[in-house]
């Protein structure tokens, strides 16, 4: 099971990038996030982040995040979208239904959330799917990326093991008694 994150999201976009276009993730975030940039012309858009934030081995920085998570500023990552990404989509529509099925097929979300992020799906136009995309990638900022939630699993995994050896022992050395008498 996938979980919509950023980077999965971002694995989607780059797979639809076409062939006749070159382009690094670098340019490729800083278009996404061209409104952010424009904002903030003090951020530093590392290569080795940006890197480590699509493959979804660190989470995209706070900053960005807090920035997306208003309206306003949700609907420019909308109009970034549609005038920086979308040229460049061998199909536009292909990724609005690619991340369709990654948001309905994650069972880390709740229904009330879901019909909330596909509330613009299907896409009738450009400017819907941007939209959509849109308010689809503003939650996604909002998670821990997939390594950490693995990690944290692998966590709880672990805690889990050691409860169970520590029961165990408890009832090896109650059993030890049991036998002594």
């Amino acid at each position: 099971m996938k979980i919509c994150t950023f980077s999965n999201i971002m694995k989607i976009i780059n797979y639809y990038i076409s062939k006749n276009f070159k382009i690094n993730q670098t340019e490729l975030f800083t278009k996404i996030f061209y409104h952010f940039a424009d904002c903030n012309s003090d951020f530093d858009f590392d290569s080795g982040n940006i890197c480590r934030w699509i493959n979804g081995t660190k989470t995209v920085s706070p900053q960005i995040s807090i920035f997306y998570s208003n309206e306003k500023n949700k609907q420019h990552l909308s109009v970034d979208i549609e005038e920086n990404v979308f040229p460049f989509l061998a199909d536009v529509y292909a990724v609005a239904d690619k991340v369709y099925s990654l948001v309905v097929d994650d069972t880390t979300i709740s229904c009330h959330k879901k019909i909330q992020l596909t509330k613009n799906y299907p896409c009738d136009d450009i400017c819907v799917a941007a939209d959509f995309l849109a308010e689809c990638i503003a939650f996604s900022l909002e998670r821990k990326s997939a390594n950490t939630s693995q990690e944290s699993r692998q966590s709880d995994i672990s805690e889990a093991y050691n409860q169970l050896i520590f029961a165990i022992d408890n009832f090896k050395n109650y059993a030890d008694k049991i036998m002594s008498l």
